[in-house]
């Protein structure tokens, strides 16, 4: 009895509670420049540049989920120490004649009136090499309307340097179904061969120390990436595993049906200060799910007097049929 007591009051004073409002100065707080520079080899160069926000005081108004574009800004490059100067295209989007290049040194300074100097430098990747792809298929669950499909192909990774990774699925699917609906008619539905970025699992230690990716097949997720390093095979080849499922939503009893799978897999190479940038992003979206337990994630930047990201990249897809 004593404890049923206590527990009631323990309920009694967390329903209870207590609030206090504390006032929130944000007079003089000055926007930051942002820069968003995303270095893409074999890509022509954009910059973007806005100016930040506090996240008080917004409301439902459309325009206000936009950042403010600066237009008013120089902005040059130095591309392995030659001058590259670039100019304003619109809504603070600059971009440069130049594309960069695997191994390219790149530095970036912007000035912006009112505000200090910024600078970043980057040092574009190495593509690393895939190779040996291939991929099948089976049909499970109820009626065979979902589809397990496993890839394996050969990451080859560079000598020489730490390497950086993230790595992506894309399923490609055209085709045609026919098949009876409840009223005994045939019905014919096409399907393009657009790409659809699926989620998949890993249970690959070398590249996922964790066992598992990011994903999971079975729960609902909104980001379907797996990052990794070289740690584990630094120079060497290494076989990647993964699988996925796709559902067909194949119900009614088919008359007739011709269809092609492919899937793409992407593995693209990255700075080290884009791993930690897409790192810290995910980890920030990650931290929405925990509620009440949720702590600020300090998303990485490598601008000097500013906030955002300027950072090389080098992709590279390889593609193949699936095989029934």
């Amino acid at each position: 009895m004593r404890n049923k007591i206590y527990l009631m009051l323990v309920a009694a004073m967390l329903a209870v509670g207590c609030e206090k409002e504390i006032p929130l100065d944000t007079e003089g707080v000055e926007p930051k420049v942002v820069v968003n520079g995303s270095v893409v080899a074999g890509e022509a160069l954009t910059m973007h540049l806005t100016y930040s926000r506090l996240i008080f005081g917004w409301h439902d108004a459309y325009e206000d989920y936009f950042f403010e574009g600066i237009d008013n800004a120089t902005v040059s490059l130095k591309a392995n120490g030659v001058a590259v100067v670039g100019a304003l295209r619109d809504s603070g989007y600059y971009e440069f004649g130049y594309v960069p290049q695997e191994g390219d040194k790149l530095e970036v300074k912007v000035s912006v009136p009112g505000h200090d100097e910024l600078s970043a430098a980057t040092v574009v990747p190495h593509r690393p090499v895939l190779a040996d792809m291939r991929s099948s298929s089976r049909s499970t669950g109820e009626d065979e309307t979902e589809v397990h499909i496993d890839v394996r192909f050969k990451l080859k990774d560079n000598e020489g340097e730490d390497n950086y990774y993230r790595l992506r699925v894309f399923l490609y699917d055209t085709s045609v179904y026919r098949y009876v609906d409840n009223n005994g008619d045939t019905v014919t539905e096409m399907y393009g061969d657009e790409p659809e970025q699926m989620y998949f699992s890993c249970n690959d230690a070398a590249i996922n120390p964790f066992g598992i990716s990011d994903v999971s097949i079975d729960e609902e997720v909104t980001y379907n990436s797996l990052y990794f390093t070289d740690n584990a095979f630094s120079g060497e080849s290494h076989e990647v595993h993964l699988t996925f499922s796709q559902w067909t939503g194949m119900y009614y009893e088919e008359t007739g049906s011709t269809t092609k799978k492919y899937v793409e897999v992407e593995v693209v190479a990255m700075s080290r200060d884009r791993f930690l940038y897409e790192q810290s992003v995910q980890a920030s979206r990650e931290s929405d799910d925990l509620g009440l337990f949720q702590e600020p994630v300090p998303v990485h930047s490598n601008i000097k007097n500013g906030i955002g990201i300027f950072a090389g990249t080098a992709p590279c897809r390889l593609k193949a049929e699936v095989a029934e």
